[in-house]
């Protein structure tokens, strides 16, 4: 490789100035990776210090351009000639420390070269000129972004014109710039954090909000014992099972205590219900726990026959054991139509979930998105979903609630359920275990899906409505029963179940893999969660800080002691609301 001989056959980056940087005879010290620099985030390389290079008939491997490439065989520094002699291009790597990626706001590259040249930083190009040019100042503006914490890497291809070029020429620097006290220059591109230049570095906040992310690297937190994710535009950081000490479950809520405990500290009870009389019920309506889209999950412990099923309406599921729910079957088009449903087909011995259809939407006419629904063709006092809910040769067929010739879309009180897979047996068959066994499901507002231990198991029939449910049922939610709005209950499961919760999103298979071990406290989206570890009394406690208490019903029975309770590993994390003076 031959640098021309009017730049001294040098090669320089500088950082605040122009470091030059020697390039030695082969045979020299390898090059160091130097101790971070100051507010530029710590990207720093020294003068003195020795570049790889490679120059041959043919190109490197692929992954020359990344960190994890092997540079060992390459030499150090150049040679004494003043041609490209054997090739037409020679390629360069120096790599750099950067500590604090997120301090950087942005990188020049100034290049002074004859004939052309690519750069690379960690592997992805972000500046390439060809033939003869003056010198180049590039901003490489959103490229900061390449650097990550720790060892980086600088590539550069350098071209001659062909094999014998005599005036080949490439001079570099890579400047990392100081921000902007106006923060403009700060941002990093992710809806999910707050930007701002502090001292002339960049601070990047993780701060969620409805609607900020697309993918789940947006929704980053920075710790490591959380699963991040993406659902719905919404961030979720989910712990990971386990836990080393307290300070690894702090939540950021001041207004709870948390406690790293160990499985049999954190669950040391559950309810017992006989399947006929015994439940546990919120206050009425409990407005707080309906939602568009969600995740009902708990742990059950179910022999495969005791309990009595209740229906889900016309359309819907006949005969189901509840396990959560948020209405029965009453009266459609209105506020008592059911949020969610969920329980066990009582025919089939499969989990069952289902919702009736939020009011519909009017389209066109004089009043065009009113509320609306359906009744039947003769017989208009009737409200319904299908034909089916009308006297014998009537459809449902008249819009109520649209004016001027509009028409109604959607169908309220229309059923929309779901069956599962597998069955349960006394020997049960996969997914399903002996014993205890997570169950979940959720709805994204378009698709259901069933989970057991974390498996799903979804019949694909009906799967994706994509229809809204009714959230603002105003019946109170039913564990291991369902009521109407009146409130009366009917359906009963009898076993034991643990650890009910309710989210306001639906939770992807890897944040439900994440938790079902482990108790939950405060958490984004958690809108309700009984742990069930009272072990005594008639209260069961909502952990979410929803206040939604549940009141048991029947005298259901506690169960303690590490062989009656559902193990949930050796270390989680409990977040327990704090009074904080309300």
């Amino acid at each position: 490789m031959s640098i021309t001989r009017a730049l001294g056959r040098a090669l320089r980056i500088g950082l605040f100035g122009l470091l030059c940087v020697k390039m030695a005879p082969a045979g020299v010290r390898a090059p160091a990776l130097h101790p971070p620099g100051p507010a530029s985030g710590g990207l720093r390389i020294l003068s003195g210090d020795s570049w790889r290079c490679f120059k041959g008939t043919s190109e490197p491997p692929p992954a020359w351009t990344t960190v994890a490439f092997d540079d060992s065989s390459w030499s150090l520094g150049v040679d004494n000639a003043t041609n490209l002699a054997e090739s037409p291009a020679v390629y360069l790597r120096r790599q750099f420390m950067v500590p604090a990626p997120a301090a950087v706001a942005g990188l020049t590259l100034s290049v002074n070269y004859n004939d052309g040249f690519v750069a690379f930083i960690n592997g992805t190009e972000v500046a390439r000129r060809s033939t003869t040019g003056p010198a180049a100042v590039i901003d490489l503006g959103a490229s900061s972004r390449l650097l990550v914490a720790g060892k980086n890497v600088l590539a550069i291809q350098g071209s001659g014109v062909a094999v014998g070029d005599g005036d080949f020429s490439l001079i570099t620097e890579l400047a990392a710039a100081a921000c902007d006290p106006s923060a403009i220059s700060c941002s990093d591109g992710n809806g999910c954090t707050t930007d701002e230049c502090s001292g002339g570095a960049c601070a990047h906040t993780y701060a969620p909000s409805p609607s900020c992310c697309l993918t789940g690297s947006q929704c980053d937190d920075g710790s490591p014992l959380t699963i991040d994710v993406c659902s719905g535009g919404t961030c979720s950081n989910a712990p990971t099972a386990g836990c080393a000490s307290n300070a690894e479950c702090n939540d950021g809520d001041a207004c709870t205590a948390d406690a790293c405990v160990s499985s049999q500290t954190a669950n040391v009870a559950a309810l017992s219900f006989n399947g006929s009389s015994q439940y546990v019920r919120t206050a009425d309506a409990a407005p707080e726990l309906g939602s568009p889209t969600f995740t009902v999950e708990a742990w059950i412990k179910w022999d495969g026959t005791t309990g009595a099923g209740t229906g889900t309406g016309a359309g819907g599921l006949s005969s189901v054991i509840p396990l959560v729910a948020k209405g029965r079957a009453e009266q459609d088009a209105s506020a008592v139509d059911i949020n969610y449903f969920f329980g066990i087909d009582v025919a089939t011995k499969k989990l069952a979930a289902d919702f009736e259809e939020a009011m519909g939407v009017c389209d066109e006419g004089t009043n065009p998105g009113a509320p609306c629904s359906w009744r039947c063709s003769t017989t208009t006092a009737t409200v319904c979903a299908q034909d089916s809910q009308c006297p014998a040769g009537e459809t449902c067929t008249a819009v109520n609630g649209c004016t001027g010739g509009g028409t109604c879309i959607g169908r309220a009180g229309l059923n929309h359920p779901i069956l599962g897979k597998t069955a349960f047996a006394t020997t049960p068959a996969a997914p399903w275990v002996a014993g205890w066994n997570h169950v979940a499901v959720t709805y994204n507002g378009t698709c259901w899906t069933l989970y057991v231990n974390g498996v799903d198991d979804t019949d694909t029939p009906n799967q994706c409505p994509a229809a809204t449910p009714r959230s603002d049922n105003s019946a109170p939610l039913g564990i291991a029963t369902a009521f109407t709005s009146t409130p009366t209950a009917a359906g009963f499961f009898g076993g034991q179940m643990d650890e009910v919760r309710i989210w306001s999103y639906a939770r992807s298979q890897a944040q439900i893999l994440a938790t079902k071990n482990q108790q939950v406290g405060t958490d984004t989206g958690l809108l309700g969660a009984w742990a069930f570890n009272e072990a005594t009394g008639t209260t069961a406690a909502d952990t979410a800080g929803t206040n939604n208490q549940g009141t048991l019903t029947g005298s259901p029975t506690w169960v303690t002691g590490a062989a009656n309770v559902v193990d949930l590993g050796p270390t989680s994390c409990v977040n327990t609301p704090l009074n904080c003076g309300q």
